[in-house]
């Protein structure tokens, strides 16, 4: 089965054109501004080289400009063929509403991560025949049945590859309940009672939103809103601490990279004090960037991908 990409270059930066080549009767639409990186001289051969070329679309810059303008243009030519296998290649897990919304319509949308776009393109290599993989979405919960994951490529919401697997393991997977309880007392849904205690503790029991923010962007969410519910339905409870400002946010911003995508990204050395004392609730996109790569340099790109989804809720801790 053919897929049609709409990548988020921005997002992905040149991981795409891994994809370019494993299979001739796929379509790619790569959406770019003046900010998206740049490609290097091999990445240029691939691309000479590739029976499909992919059509370059260039976007208005501006807050979010390129996604808004690719989430139009999805819509745009899902109404022009309802039956194509629509991939979204990119990170940024605010992608998966546009999933959700189209999967419930009936249409196969789905997302797919750097991560995954190494696997793919690593079983092309290997067995020659990933043709007819479609990948999978990056919130394979949201995309529904109509979500086609790849083969042997287990779905995830841009951190299935870490380590913690939200939290659990495989010998504490296998023994989860039908109510998504694990046997161990202390794990809820394969995750840890004891980091979902910091989660509240680190945003406070009256923080619902926030909370609930970051179940969904750590644990997915389908699973991520299912613990929400259970820690709402508890109101919240979690044992006392005496943490003060900087130590919630120390806290927060390690699970923030726990569950990024830069697997081997650490905290930067200084981060919570920054955030502690340089950000407030005034700073929008462009001010928060100016800050970090004054004080951070040529990290400064990587430190605000991550830290993006959690920018609101981040600055009130």
């Amino acid at each position: 089965m053919s897929n049609t990409y709409y990548i988020d270059s921005e997002n992905v930066g040149d991981a795409w054109i891994d994809l370019v080549g494993i299979d001739a009767d796929n379509t790619y639409y790569l959406f770019y501004t003046g900010k998206s990186p740049r490609i290097t001289y091999n990445s240029l051969l691939h691309l000479l080289d590739a029976g499909t070329k992919p059509q370059f679309i260039l976007c208005k810059e501006g807050n979010n400009g390129l996604d808004f303008q690719l989430v139009s243009f999805l819509g745009f030519q899902l109404h022009a063929d309802k039956e194509q296998n629509a991939v979204i290649v990119s990170n940024d897990t605010g992608f998966d509403a546009v999933v959700s919304f189209w999967s419930k319509q009936g249409y196969k949308v789905s997302r797919l991560t750097v991560k995954q776009i190494h696997t793919l393109e690593a079983m092309s290599r290997n067995a020659g025949k990933s043709s007819d993989a479609a990948p999978a979405g990056g919130q394979a919960t949201v995309a529904g049945e109509n979500a086609l994951p790849a083969k042997n490529v287990k779905p995830d919401n841009g951190h299935a590859d870490k380590k913690a697997l939200r939290g659990g393991n495989a010998s504490t997977a296998g023994k989860a309940s039908k109510s998504g309880k694990s046997s161990n007392k202390d794990m809820l849904h394969n995750v840890e009672m004891t980091e979902l205690y910091t989660i509240i503790n680190c945003l406070g029991k009256d923080n619902s939103s926030g909370i609930h923010l970051a179940c969904v962007q750590f644990y997915g969410e389908k699973k991520g809103d299912n613990i929400y519910k259970h820690l709402k339905k508890e109101k919240f409870q979690a044992p006392p601490v005496n943490w003060k400002k900087k130590t919630r946010i120390d806290k927060f911003c390690s699970l923030i990279f726990k569950y990024s995508e830069k697997a081997d990204m650490e905290v930067p050395k200084g981060l919570p004090q920054f955030i502690s004392s340089s950000l407030n609730d005034n700073d929008d996109k462009k001010s928060i960037q100016k800050k970090l790569e004054k004080d951070f340099g040529k990290d400064a790109s990587d430190i605000y991908k991550i830290l993006k989804p959690f920018v609101t809720i981040i600055v009130k801790i």
